[in-house]
């Protein structure tokens, strides 16, 4: 039977195409000093290798990937080519905090208000580090800006490049304002009023400063004889700066700090030591009596050129002779009463600059 005419002819179509995928491989300037792996975020399910490793396959256009070293992560994105390996280079920093001079946040000096430092990736996003990094432990980590904060409003950026390998000191003062406050050497023991509290024999100094973010903060240092801390303000805290309280001191202080990047501006706190009285007896002979003490600090000069001193204790007591109190130095009127059988109390004024 001869086909029909009317009969469809059959059409058939092979298609042809490419599916070429691209590769990813991370890379390094060097070998970090912790456990450091790389996910590929923006695949289902997500890519996981090593640095150095290929990781594939991958379609065309962004790859957003995590690189974590050392517990740290960073975020990266690369562009990945049809067909072919994209390799990005990360960076490589270290912090060295152990060897800075002893500074509010860093060595001995972490607290509730002042904790261990911490590495901003962006705001809100951070992680502490420890005060002990002392510049050999490495991180891996994706070429960009962060920030390392310490202290209460003390801080400063790190910038780091692809294929960069930097070591930062944590305590460099570009960018810094700061304050060295240096406690004073105490010759008496320190009034009972003016202890820190507890089992502190030493003053305790009280330090306020706002931050913008977290508002106000307080922190507290108890120093020993003649020790220091240095205490910052970080760039971007430009307006910002402490108030300074001694423990038995009425008021508070504004606390100076150095020229940005200029390094600390030394801010030493003056001592006032006060002896028992020596009270000359009628037959010559000398008594030593146990007195009280105020002290009254210097506002200015009358129209005549006499000094003029406060009206008010610069004391929030006063304290038993024989101690004496951390103060801020400047000049003051010192009147120590004492007992006599002669007339009751009387009062020795003794002028003296404290420093």
């Amino acid at each position: 039977m001869e086909p029909s005419e009317n009969r469809e002819l059959e059409t058939r179509v092979t298609p042809g195409g490419s599916d070429l995928p691209g590769r990813l491989k991370v890379v390094a300037p060097g070998v970090p000093s912790g456990e450091t792996r790389i996910a590929v975020l923006s695949t289902s399910p997500y890519l996981a290798g090593a640095l150095g490793e290929e990781m594939g396959p991958h379609r065309v256009g962004a790859a957003n990937y995590r690189l974590t070293s050392g517990g740290f992560y960073t975020d990266g994105t690369a562009q990945i080519a049809a067909n072919q390996l994209t390799t990005v280079q990360v960076g490589l920093f270290a912090v060295d905090l152990k060897n800075a001079p002893p500074t509010l946040g860093l060595r001995n000096y972490a607290s509730a208000a002042a904790p261990n430092p911490r590495i901003y990736r962006s705001a809100g996003d951070s992680q502490a580090i420890a005060t002990t990094s002392d510049g050999t432990y490495y991180w891996g980590v994706v070429p960009g800006s962060y920030y390392l904060e310490y202290g209460m409003i003390d801080g400063v950026p790190i910038d780091v490049a692809a294929s960069e390998t930097k070591r930062f000191k944590g305590w460099e003062y570009a960018g810094r304002r700061v304050a060295k406050i240096i406690a004073p050497v105490r010759e008496l023991p320190t009034a009972s009023c003016a202890q820190g509290g507890g089992s502190l024999a030493v003053p305790k100094y009280s330090l306020t400063a706002y931050h913008p973010s977290l508002g106000s903060r307080y922190d507290y240092l108890s120093l020993a004889d003649g020790e220091t801390v240095e205490v910052g303000a970080a760039a971007k805290h430009a307006s910002q700066g402490y108030t300074l309280t001694i423990t038995g001191v009425s008021g508070s202080f504004s606390l100076p700090l150095g020229a940005t990047g200029a390094g600390p501006q030394a801010f030493p706190i003056g001592r006032l030591d006060v002896d028992d009285v020596r009270v000359t007896q009628a037959d010559g002979s000398v008594k030593i009596v146990r007195g009280t003490y105020a002290a009254y600090l210097k506002t200015g000069v009358d129209s005549s050129g006499n000094e003029v001193f406060a009206y008010s204790n610069s004391l929030n007591c006063t304290p038993d002779t024989n101690t004496g109190v951390d103060l801020i130095r400047g000049r003051y009127k010192v009147v120590v009463a004492y007992p006599t059988v002669e007339q009751g109390t009387k009062y020795s004024n003794i002028v003296v600059d404290v420093e």
